[in-house]
């Protein structure tokens, strides 16, 4: 691990950190991170967002019969077992 001195800078209000491109590139941060306080360190990390892959999710989850839902099949109302009059 290489350690890389930066400056903080004075951006409206806050105070930004440089982080240069090579660290960037390393760790595949674009876009929003998360910032973590733990004791002495600021560790920053890739903001994850929760709906990631739920696409996908649901597209494997319709391909394969859920096997939970059988036992409901065998119950059934009353009702179900009886003749509808209309």
């Amino acid at each position: 691990m290489v350690a890389i001195r930066t400056s903080l800078i004075k951006i409206g209000n806050s105070t930004g950190l440089r982080i240069p491109r090579t660290i960037l590139r390393q760790l595949k941060l674009t876009g929003e991170v998360e910032l973590e306080v733990k004791q002495d360190y600021l560790i920053v990390k890739s903001a994850e967002n929760p709906r990631s892959n739920w696409d996908e999710a649901f597209r494997c989850a319709g391909e394969e019969p859920d096997e939970s839902l059988d036992e409901w099949s065998a119950m059934g109302l009353a009702e179900d077992r009886s003749e509808w009059t209309w």
